[in-house]
């Protein structure tokens, strides 16, 4: 357990290695406890972490071992595995196959009446539904920000952040992403959430591309190349390389060629 948890806060402090090598710790331990829902969300974890270390098909992977761990053990841990399943499908683009995972997890939650993993779920849902144009995924992604909140689940609440922004900034809908940008970076600062705190300001970099705010952009654009955040970094290079380009600025393709 305590190396999980420190998994989990070097994740948040942009650590990526050694949360890595301290989950896979906490998954041995696990195994060897023959602790098996222990062992199932904490491969579900595993998945996220080497996902956002740049392997997605290792996390998919990963994932379906977290699946099959769980199988016949309905509880919040088999409602994570499928989320992460679902999160995982979003990345790759695959809508149909998230939907399905997502609403498995709202099922399971439901039956076995657990707020958090309903919670979970809902955001779930929403995200999945939001990516697709729908805006009743919308309200379904402030609603479960709400209930993270009062709940206080603060990964919970942040991760509600991160995926409205995220999803508003990929439709090119940014006026509704531009009230979240702020407020989620600032949630995020208070509770040292740097991998999502960088992730938002990645993003509101390429918002203020968008609105034609240049200078704002690229300073905004240079604070996310200060850390190694490899998710924010991609965006940041590219709104860097893009306002050089626009201004006429030497170094173009330096940043978009790390991109």
């Amino acid at each position: 357990a305590l190396f999980s948890a420190r998994a989990f806060d070097l994740f948040v402090t942009l650590q990526l290695e050694e949360a890595l090598a301290a989950q896979e710790m906490a998954l041995r331990c696990y195994q060897e406890l023959d602790a098996q829902e222990a062992e199932g969300a904490t491969l579900a974890f595993l998945a996220q972490l080497q996902w956002q270390s740049g392997s997605l098909s290792r996390g998919l992977a990963t994932a379906q071992r977290a699946l099959e761990v769980l199988d016949g053990l309905p509880g919040p841990a088999l409602v994570g595995a499928y989320k992460m399943m679902s999160v995982l499908l979003v990345a790759a683009e695959d809508m149909t196959a998230a939907m399905t995972w997502a609403e498995r997890a709202a099922q399971l939650a439901e039956h076995i009446d657990d707020h958090p993993s309903r919670i979970s779920a809902l955001q779930m849902i929403g995200w999945v539904q939001f990516a697709a144009g729908r805006l009743e995924g919308l309200d379904k992604l402030r609603s479960a920000l709400e209930q993270a909140q009062q709940a206080q689940l603060e990964d919970l609440v942040a991760l509600s952040y991160v995926i409205i922004v995220r999803t508003g900034g990929r439709l090119r809908e940014y006026q509704i992403s531009a009230p979240y940008v702020r407020a989620g970076v600032e949630y995020c600062s208070r509770r040292d959430f740097d991998v999502w705190r960088y992730y938002l300001l990645g993003w509101e970099s390429n918002q203020l591309l968008a609105e034609g705010r240049w200078n704002e952009a690229a300073q905004t654009a240079l604070i996310c190349l200060g850390d190694l955040t490899p998710f924010a970094r991609i965006h940041a290079l590219v709104t860097l390389g893009l306002v050089r380009a626009r201004r006429g600025d030497p170094g173009v393709w330096e940043p978009l060629d790390e991109a």
